[in-house]
C-alpha cells in the first residue's frame, strides 16, 4: 500500500528522479525522508527525529537502525547530465538486500543511469556514523 500511494504521487507530481535523504528501519518500516537531487534540503536525523519521536519511543535518534542516501549529477564535459551516482550509508545491521532494494525503490535510485557508488556504514566523513543502539 505504501508503495502505491508513493508511486501515484511520483507520478503526480512529476518526481523520478533519484533522490537524497534519510531513513530509519523502525519495527520492519521504511521510514524516509526524501528529497529530489538538486532539492538543496539539509535533512538531519537529530531535528526530523525531534519532530516526529512522539510517534514513536522517546528515545534518542540514534535510537533505530538508520541511514543516509547522498546523490550527485554526473555531467560530462559540456555539462549536459549523463547519470547520477548514489551513496547509501546505512547500519550494517539493516544491510540486506530487501531493504537496499525498498531504498533503491523508494529514493528512485533505479535505471540505467544511476549508478549505487557505495553500499555500508563506512566510507568517507561517515566512518562508524551509522550505528543503532544495539550496534555500539
Amino acid at each position: 500500500m505504501i508503495r502505491l500511494i508513493v508511486e501515484k504521487r511520483n507520478i503526480r507530481e512529476g518526481y523520478g528522479k533519484p533522490c537524497e535523504g534519510i531513513f530509519w528501519i523502525i519495527d520492519g518500516d521504511l521510514i524516509s525522508y526524501v528529497n529530489p537531487v538538486g532539492f538543496n534540503s539539509a535533512l538531519d536525523h537529530r531535528r526530523i527525529w525531534n519532530e516526529i519521536k512522539s510517534s514513536y519511543k522517546n528515545v534518542p535518534f540514534d535510537y533505530y537502525p538508520r541511514g543516509r542516501v547522498m546523490t550527485n549529477e554526473v555531467k560530462n564535459s559540456d555539462g549536459t547530465l549523463i547519470g547520477y551516482k548514489s551513496f547509501i550509508y546505512i547500519d550494517d545491521c539493516i544491510n540486506t538486500d530487501d531493504i537496499i532494494d525498498e531504498i533503491k525503490y523508494r529514493f528512485c535510485l533505479i535505471g540505467d543511469k544511476c549508478n549505487i557508488a557505495y553500499i555500508g556504514s563506512d566510507g568517507g566523513v561517515t566512518s562508524n556514523h551509522y550505528k543503532c543502539h544495539n550496534c555500539k
